[in-house]
């Protein structure tokens, strides 16, 4: 029986905020062209820090940099829905919840 090694993440903290940027600009253009807008300094703030997971997380959702995923479609009615419906929290959850 083999025994291998655990897997480290891939670490890079010589990559700068900007080149992060463009990365994200330039995955979402290729695999998500209607969130290029989410890639704002609010969202760079949000993941300083923490752009491996997010770019990991990114890669999950939408697939790998030119070969998206096809992300399901909601109807018009099913959001709505969706909208209408009761929002429960968890205890946890309810500590990030806006107001109101």
């Amino acid at each position: 029986m083999e025994i291998l090694a655990p897997i480290t993440p891939i670490t890079n903290t010589n990559i700068s905020d900007d080149s992060w940027r463009e990365t994200f600009i330039e995955y979402y253009t290729t695999n998500a062209p209607q969130k290029v807008s989410m890639v704002n300094e609010k969202m760079m703030a949000r993941w300083s820090g923490k752009y491996e997971i997010l770019m990991k997380n990114l890669i999950e959702k939408y697939g790998p940099l030119g070969a998206p995923i096809d992300q399901p479609q909601v109807s018009r009615s099913s959001r709505s829905k969706l909208a209408a419906a009761p929002r429960r929290f968890t205890p946890a959850a309810r500590a990030f919840a806006a107001p109101g």
